[in-house]
C-alpha cells in the first residue's frame, strides 16, 4: 500500500510501519501530492519522495527541492528526489517549489518526524521454570500483543499511552472491541488454519494530529516435548536431556516430560511406552527400573496433547543404556 497525501490538507499527522511513526505538515499546492516510498520510512531510513499531480504538468515544470533550507535537487520534471529519514524525534522540512512553462511558481512543503512505535508479544504457552527463552506462539495459540507508543508533543514531552486512542486489526479487519481510548493492549487465538497472522495497530490522539501505525508477523511454531532425568534430591535436571544412549546406572530412573510451547499446561494428556509397549502411567513423569544388573537397552518414548487443541501436540523417544 502507498501513502497518497493531497499537499493541501493544513493538518498534522504521525505515522508508522512496524516501530516507526511519522509526523507530516503538508502544506497548500495546488493539485498536487506527495508520495512516500517506502510508505513509512523508518528513523534514518532511506526513502523516496515522489510529487503526483492529476495532470501533466509536473513533466515540463521546473522543480527544485530544498531539505533544511539547503536545495538538494532541481531540474525539469524533477518530481522526485531519494532522501534518509533523520532520527527519532527529529524534524525534517522538506519543500517542492514548482515552476510552470507560463512562468508561475507555486510551492508546499512537508515536514517528516519520525518516532519509534514498538509492538511485542506474549504467548500463552508452557516454558519450564527459570526458562531463559521467551514463550513462542503455538499452533491454535492465545496471544497478548501489546503497543509500545513513543510519540511525543510539540515540547517533546512523551505522551502516555493511556491518552492515545488505538485501532486493531487482524489482517484487514478491524476489531473494534479491543479498539478505543488507551487499549494498548490486543489479545486473539489462532486459527486451526497454520498461518502467519498479521496484526497492525494505529494509534493516535484524541485531536488526530499525532498518529502512528506499527505492524507485526507472528509465525506459529510446532509444540514440542523433552525428556529429564527427575533426580530425587535435585528435582529435574534441566540441563541434560535424555538424548539416546542416556546411561542408567542405578536400579531406576524417573523420567519427567517437560512440554515445550503448549496453551494448557494443567490440561495436557501424557502417554507413554516403554520398548514400545504402551505403559498405564498417565502423568508427568514415569519410572523405569531395571529387572536385573544385565546391561542391556531400553527404548522410552512419549507423546503429549492438549484436547480441543488438534494441532499442539508433540511427542519424544530416546534409549536408556542400562550399565552394570
Amino acid at each position: 500500500m502507498r501513502l497518497i497525501l493531497a499537499i493541501f490538507l493544513t493538518c498534522f499527522f504521525l505515522f508508522s510501519l512496524t516501530f516507526v511513526t511519522h509526523a507530516q505538515s503538508p502544506t497548500p499546492l495546488s493539485n498536487v501530492f506527495f508520495e512516500l516510498f517506502p510508505k513509512y520510512p523508518r528513523p534514518q531510513e532511506p526513502f523516496t519522495i515522489e510529487a503526483i499531480s492529476f495532470g501533466s504538468f509536473l513533466s515540463t515544470a521546473s522543480i527544485t527541492w530544498e531539505v533544511g533550507g539547503k536545495v538538494i535537487e532541481r531540474g525539469v520534471g524533477k518530481t522526485k528526489i531519494n532522501l534518509t529519514a533523520p532520527a527519532a524525534g527529529v524534524a525534517q522540512n522538506i519543500r517542492l517549489r514548482v515552476r510552470n512553462s507560463e512562468g508561475r511558481t507555486i510551492s508546499g512543503s512537508y515536514t517528516l518526524r519520525p518516532f519509534d512505535f514498538d509492538l511485542i508479544f506474549e504467548a500463552d504457552a508452557t516454558v519450564p521454570p527459570f526458562y531463559r527463552g521467551k514463550a513462542l506462539y503455538p499452533n491454535e495459540g492465545e496471544v497478548r500483543v501489546v503497543a509500545l507508543p513513543r510519540f511525543t508533543d510539540s515540547a517533546g514531552r512523551l505522551l502516555s499511552h493511556r491518552s492515545l486512542i488505538y485501532k486493531w486489526k487482524n489482517g484487514d479487519k478491524l476489531d473494534r472491541e479491543q479498539s478505543g481510548l488507551g487499549a494498548n493492549v490486543y489479545r486473539f487465538r489462532g486459527p486451526a488454519i497454520l498461518r502467519s497472522e498479521e496484526i497492525s495497530v494505529e494509534a493516535s490522539t484524541a485531536d488526530g494530529r499525532v498518529k502512528g501505525e506499527a505492524r507485526l508477523s507472528l509465525l506459529p511454531v510446532d509444540s514440542k516435548v523433552y525428556l529429564y532425568e527427575e533426580h530425587p534430591l535435585y528435582g529435574v535436571r534441566f540441563e541434560h536431556i535424555l538424548s539416546p544412549g542416556s546411561p542408567l546406572f542405578g536400579r531406576e530412573l524417573k523420567a519427567a516430560a517437560i512440554p515445550y510451547f503448549f496453551g494448557d499446561g494443567d490440561a495436557l494428556k501424557y502417554t507413554w511406552t516403554i520398548n514400545n509397549r504402551p505403559v498405564a502411567e498417565s502423568d508427568a513423569a514415569v519410572t523405569v527400573r531395571r529387572e536385573n544388573e544385565e546391561k542391556g537397552e531400553a527404548a522410552l518414548g512419549v507423546s503429549v496433547i492438549l484436547p480441543g487443541r488438534d494441532f499442539q501436540f508433540a511427542s519424544f523417544g530416546t534409549s536408556l543404556m542400562l550399565m552394570k
